[in-house]
């Protein structure tokens, strides 16, 4: 034995004190020093030898502190393989776990106290060797079954297996002992789902022997042992609920814990069975939540958990309940019946109650919730919900203040505590019209006519206006069925015919409803702000009719005088000229006498002014001559204005027409009260007879044959309608104005809901209502103003059977005779005169005044003829000199 080898058995036992001669056991272990380096040294008695050796000894004395069984640890010898030392520890007995402890220790720490080391071998000669464990299996949650080789060398008594978990130390108590003969075991009583380390040794008369190597193993399955504790529920909604519970603890859970099984009981709502649900919930550190979603309103639930392995669920836990809150009802009343088209303002709806199971809390009652969201075929705006709350004994309503030809939105739904629940949705749709309409109208041909024998009403509008309104009010089927048109009554005590267009208009109101016919157009929708109004005919135009005018050939005539008067004037101013040139060289012809000189003056400028004069009076000295030259030219241009004056009037007087459109401008002229010729003339700038109100095609035509106004405006369709009675060889029409006029239907009242039906009407059915317009129009038979109209005219003026003749004839007749009368009344008067004045003249006066004359006439006669044969002279040599020259060449 190498010096280093020590014996300590005085020390280790406590009660001998002998020497190492008496027995002891022995057990030699290889064991690997895996944190020491090879060196050769180490086969040698070196000082680093002997610092090993004593750092294994020391190291297994301090392991086995404190066991007095230890006895003493000899180190035989190092190997190289790393460090592999071989060395022997002696017991004083090995009853125990003595080399058990050390190979367990090393095992789960690789260390012999702090020398890091792996066991390799371990032998004896006093106790058997280890055997091998060849299996090992779980029996069942509690039990593992092993086997192991069998130790032919035991000379012993049987096995020990001891087991521990895993993880700890073996108990030395802890263990199970088998025979010899057996090399298989059960160890029972384990806790389930546990691991479990075992080693198996055999014992002998010696003690115990080497353990096997450890073979881990853990327990089966089990369910865990206890269920979740703490449980609560947490009521957030009707239809959530949480519940909260404590998870089962890891040492109960005897498995690997899969989850929790929840159970979920209600009753349903006959309390007549028992419905249940189970789910599942993953498992969670702590406390484990689960929140249960969906559920039924208003209803009790139990609930208990117990959690689970794969070996199934373990115990449940106690049941916990709690109720869901109250809510709406999730379904609307049941059975919802009702009829469309009863009524223009009411609606009945019927309901039964709510389906079991849906109320989800105690009825209050019923609301029912309605708006208005179509009329007349198109959608309204911005509508708003009418709402009306009923009790819980409630089963009908009746709505009361509909719209007529209108869709409702209707939703009924029931009311709990907890509010207003679902709604169901119907569409209630009125009737379009009422009953009965009632009308307003006047009588206006064609357009409407009344026989006045037996006061039957036609026309077209009453033709079309019937048609189109039971085409557009329809049949009120649950109701009143068709609706019915009154031509007699206003709907007032009142009856519908009035007398013209302005009672029509005062008359229209939310009663009748039916108005016609009434002036407008197609871009005509609304009517007075608050009525509605559809176009049924459209008017050709309008005629513009007047009286022929008589041609006033005076008014002409006294037109022109100052014209005359300025010509009248020129001439005077000439004859002064002429008389301040002539008076001195000249006084035979021009008196030098003012008084006298400007009568002759005056007289040779009037019988020049288109002439060259008569040759009584002719200016002699050049002046005069020139101012003669001038004034002949001059008077020339002068008549000729004068004469073209009063041509262009007679012939704008013959060429001019009657029958222009331009005389309606600022021409007085007669119109139908409030009608749309009203309007056209007023923008024409016609003067509208303000005098006198006409209401009706009499009154304009009395106005015009009474020479009242220039002319009337009428549409087109009533003249060709009243043309034998209107026209004569006077009156007739002077032009057709195209203007966009026509005549419609004014609705109101009820009536207004049906504007957009009755345009549809207007556009579908046009083949029949041209039908009904010609059927009831006629021609308006229109000539142009004739192109001879001013030869008619001009001729007319000397026509004997003209007016305009037979009134100039009547002027000049007299004037005749007032001529003839006054000269034979004035020749008296002279005659009386002159016979006084011869009574009392001398006969030598006479002689006088005739010689002055005669001497005087010679006078003019002798310068006359002198200054002729002057002239000859002159113009005889001037001719002789010129045929002088004509013979010298």
């Amino acid at each position: 034995m190498p010096k280093t080898s020590i014996s300590f058995c005085y020390v280790l036992f406590f009660y001998s004190l002998s020497s190492c001669e008496q027995d002891d056991f022995q057990a030699v272990f290889v064991v690997k020093l895996i944190g020491e380096m090879w060196n050769n040294i180490l086969l040698t008695k070196d000082s680093r030898t002997n610092m090993l050796v004593d750092k294994i000894t020391s190291n297994v004395k301090v392991f086995y502190n404190g066991d007095n069984s230890f006895r003493e640890v000899t180190v035989h010898s190092f190997r190289k393989g790393s460090v592999i030392a071989t060395f022997s520890i002696s017991y004083a007995a090995l009853g125990s776990i003595q080399i058990l402890k050390i190979q367990e220790h090393v095992t789960m720490t690789g260390k012999i106290s702090t020398i890091p080391a792996k066991i390799l071998n371990i032998s004896s000669d006093k106790v058997p060797n280890a055997p091998t464990i060849t299996s090992a299996s779980s029996f069942n949650s509690t039990s593992i079954q092993l086997h192991w080789t069998s130790i032919s060398d035991a000379g012993g008594m049987g096995y020990l297996v001891y087991y521990k978990q895993a993880g700890s130390r073996f108990d030395p108590v802890q263990f199970k002992s088998v025979m010899l003969a057996v090399t298989q075991t059960v160890i029972s009583g384990l806790r389930e789902f546990t691991g479990y380390t075992f080693r198996v040794l055999a014992s002998s008369s010696n003690g115990n022997g080497v353990a096997s190597e450890p073979v881990t193993i853990s327990t089966d399955e089990d369910v865990p042992s206890v269920p979740p504790s703490n449980l609560k529920l947490i009521v957030y909604s009707s239809t959530r609920i949480s519940l909260l519970w404590d998870a089962i603890k890891d040492s109960q859970t005897n498995g690997v814990l899969l989850g929790y099984n929840v159970s979920l009981t209600w009753r349903d709502k006959m309390d007549n069975r028992l419905r249940g649900s189970t789910r599942a919930v993953q498992p969670t550190g702590g406390s484990v939540i689960l929140t249960l979603k969906y559920l039924l309103k208003f209803t009790i639930y139990s609930l208990k958990v117990c959690g689970f392995t794969s070996k199934g669920c373990g115990p449940w836990s106690n049941e916990v309940h709690a109720s869901t809150l109250r809510d709406v009802p999730s379904q609307p009343p049941s059975n919802i019946t009702y009829k469309n088209f009863t009524s223009t303002s009411s609606a009945t709806i019927h309901w039964d109650t709510i389906p079991l199971g849906h109320l989800n809390g105690i009825l209050q009652g019923y609301q029912v919730t309605y708006k208005q969201i179509m009329q007349s075929e198109l959608p309204v705006e911005e509508a708003t919900d009418v709402t009306k709350n009923l009790g819980p004994n409630s089963s009908s309503l009746e709505l009361n203040d509909l719209q007529a030809h209108s869709i409702y939105q209707v939703e009924i739904a029931a009311v709990t505590d907890a509010g207003i629940g679902v709604a169901h949705t119907i569409f209630l749709e009125t009737c379009r019209c009422p009953k009965t309409l009632y009308t307003n109208f006047w009588v206006h041909p064609p357009y409407l006519n009344q026989n006045t024998s037996t006061g039957v009403i036609d026309g077209i509008f009453p033709n079309i206006v019937t048609q189109m309104l039971t085409w557009a009010c329809g049949v009120c089927n649950n109701g009143h069925g068709d609706t019915i048109l009154n031509m007699t009554s206003n709907g007032r005590d009142m009856t519908s015919l009035k007398d013209s267009v302005v009672g029509v208009i005062e008359d229209i109101d939310d009663v009748p409803q039916v108005s016609f016919p009434i002036y407008g157009n197609e871009d005509i929708k609304e009517y007075k702000g608050s009525h509605q109004y559809v176009k049924v005919v459209d008017s050709p135009g309008i005629a513009f009719i007047n009286v022929r005018q008589k041609p006033k050939v005076m008014n002409l005539a006294l037109a022109c005088l100052p014209l005359i008067g300025f010509v009248l004037c020129i001439t005077y101013i000439s004859g002064f000229i002429m008389w301040l040139l002539e008076r001195k060289s000249n006084n035979g012809q021009f008196h030098e006498n003012f008084s006298k000189g400007i009568i002759d003056g005056f007289w040779w400028s009037f019988i020049s002014i288109t002439t060259v004069g008569y040759g009584d009076r002719v200016p002699v000295s050049r002046l005069g001559r020139l101012f003669g030259v001038f004034w002949i030219l001059t008077g020339l241009v002068v008549i000729s204005v004068l004469i073209s004056e009063i041509t262009n009037s007679f012939t704008t007087l013959c060429m001019s027409t009657t029958y222009n459109d331009h005389l309606i401008y600022g021409s007085k002229i007669a119109v139908i009260k409030n009608s749309v010729e009203y309007r056209v003339g007023t923008q024409m700038n016609a003067i509208i007879d303000k005098e006198y109100q006409y209401y009706s095609i009499d009154d304009i035509h009395d106005a015009l044959q009474n020479g009242n106004v220039f002319g009337a405006l009428i549409d087109t369709y009533v003249a060709a309608d009243q043309k034998d009675h209107l026209f004569d060889e006077n009156i007739k029409v002077n032009k057709l104005l195209e203007k966009k006029i026509g005549y419609g239907v004014v609705l109101s009242g009820d009536a207004k809901v049906v504007q957009k039906r009755c345009n549809d009407f207007m556009k579908r059915k046009v083949e029949e209502i041209s039908k009904v317009i010609q059927n009831y129009t006629s021609t308006l038979e229109f000539q142009p103003p004739e192109e001879n109209e001013s030869t008619e005219k001009s001729s007319n003026l000397f026509e004997v059977e003209s007016a305009t003749f037979k009134m100039a004839l009547l002027c000049l007749g007299l004037l005749l005779s007032m001529a003839v009368i006054g000269g034979l009344i004035l020749h008296v008067i002279l005659l009386k005169r002159r016979t006084n004045k011869v009574d009392r003249a001398h006969s030598r006066q006479v002689v006088i005044n005739m010689r002055n004359e005669m001497r005087q006439f010679v006078d003019v006669f002798y310068q006359d003829i002198k200054a002729k044969i002057s002239d000859l002279k002159v113009k005889h040599r001037q001719e002789i000199a010129k045929l002088v020259q004509l013979k010298e060449k």
